[in-house]
């Protein structure tokens, strides 16, 4: 384990300014950023919202267990919440 800080790689925020960050293979994305990337596909009409109950629990339940940042990303993502905030410039 390192102990070298981490980054978004789109917001350039480090892990200690958000509430989640996930990892992918050499790089970061944090749960705001999430957030907005589903916001923008979903206005694109490129993200299916999730109708079906059982599919959104399922979904919920899986969101729960990642942590609150997924949970709420999933919400938003299912039009259950306001959208977020533009992105900072880098």
């Amino acid at each position: 384990m390192t102990d070298q800080k981490l980054y978004c790689a789109f917001c350039a925020k480090d892990q200690d300014e958000v509430s989640v960050m996930v990892e992918g293979p050499g790089v970061h994305i944090c749960g705001e950023c999430v957030r907005c990337c589903v916001e923008t596909l979903r206005d694109n009409g490129q993200w299916p919202v999730a109708t079906n109950d059982s599919l959104r629990r399922g979904l919920m339940a899986l969101a729960a267990y990642i942590g609150p940042s997924c949970t709420a990303a999933v919400t938003y993502a299912m039009g259950d919440s306001p959208s977020c905030k533009e992105p900072s410039n880098v």
